[in-house]
């Protein structure tokens, strides 16, 4: 507030003794009226010795991480399109090392600069001893396992798990190369497929289960298992283990599934895929976005199956070696869900999957 020239000093102002609510800046030649100035405030306004006055106007610091790739991911500083306000949220919070993200994918590059200090370590059994430590049946299960070659080897050959990994929690911040969702969070890498991403079911429940045990928060299942027609609903091994997941009280976040070979994604509501097409109040199925926001034209889509759309089109992240790059995919849609998910867990772990 700024009074007029003819009473702008405090020893002229006709105010109780004290000025109580009132602070004089003296560098600015301004006041600064708290409640309980207020009443003085309009006093003086009503005889005109206020010049000016305003409203105390909230200010929001930029929250952005000194990664220097950051300004390559679109979904962080992008005016338009594929932005997803993440901003906002770093506001409030960057991540919880007490939430995990289980990847049921093809492995991850337990070595990347930008992941090995976001990794879940499974304390109770020490690493490349050859002995199941813990008695949980699993040897050398550190970082997590390998239930397609059924070992403790969970290094990516493929890029895609370590990929969405990047997305979901790529440590932030750190100077080093991208910034995920959460800047710090807990990685659980469950590998059930081979070098060129060809799983089984089986492996899948096996690793929904492992999940299960070991205190995941969220799955990331950034795949889809293609069925003649449609499964009979809570009479098939994968279903009940994602049921058993959400029962859990872990959220299963899944793909709707791409068809780049057409390059036109089909309804699954009518061409069911799986898991996506599970009716499971734990389970969101995700579509894929293009550059500019709009539905990508390769992603699988339908009204009862698909819950919502994420960015999932030349989206750079990490990859496998130490390295960095692009994908594409409902999979890459998926790992925007499952790490807003447990950015949200972050802030309120108490809730549900449903919630």
């Amino acid at each position: 507030m700024k009074l007029n020239s003819a009473t702008n000093s405090a020893s002229s102002l006709s105010l109780p003794a004290g000025h109580p609510g009132w602070k004089y800046l003296r560098g600015v030649d301004l006041y600064i009226v708290g409640e309980e100035g207020m009443e003085d405030l309009e006093k003086l306004q009503k005889e005109g010795a206020v010049d000016r006055a305003e409203g105390d106007t909230a200010i929001r610091l930029e929250r952005l991480p000194d990664d220097p790739l950051a300004e390559h991911q679109d979904w962080i500083t992008g005016e338009e399109g594929v932005n997803i306000g993440i901003q906002d949220a770093w506001e409030v919070i960057t991540g919880d090392p007490h939430v995990t993200v289980a990847l049921i994918d093809t492995g991850l590059d337990i070595d990347h600069e930008d992941l090995k200090d976001n990794l879940w370590a499974n304390e109770g059994e020490i690493p490349d001893n050859r002995i199941d430590d813990d008695g949980n049946g699993f040897v050398d299960d550190y970082y997590g396992y390998n239930f397609w070659g059924h070992d403790s080897d969970i290094r990516d050959e493929n890029n895609h798990g370590t990929h969405l990994a990047g997305i979901i929690g790529a440590l932030g911040d750190n100077g080093v190369g991208i910034a995920g969702i959460n800047w710090n969070i807990r990685l659980m890498p469950l590998k059930f497929t081979d070098a060129k991403g060809a799983g089984s079911s089986t492996g899948a429940v096996e690793a929904i289960d492992y999940a299960i045990r070991n205190g995941a928060d969220v799955i990331n299942a950034s795949w889809t298992l293609k069925l003649e027609g449609d499964l009979p609903e809570g009479d098939n091994l994968l279903e009940t283990a994602i049921k058993k997941a959400g029962e859990a009280g872990i959220l299963f976040v899944t793909a709707s599934g791409n068809q780049f070979a057409s390059g036109v994604g089909l309804n699954i509501d009518d061409s069911p895929v799986y898991p996506a097409r599970f009716a499971l109040d734990n389970l969101i199925t995700v579509a894929a976005l293009d550059e500019a926001g709009g539905p990508a034209p390769y992603s699988n889509y339908g009204t009862h199956s698909v819950d919502l759309a994420a960015p999932g089109t030349g989206i750079l992240s990490s990859l496998s070696k130490g390295k960095y790059g692009v994908m594409s995919g409902t999979s890459v849609a998926t790992a925007f869900v499952s790490g807003s998910a447990a950015l949200l867990l972050s802030l309120e772990p108490d809730l549900k999957p449903l919630q």
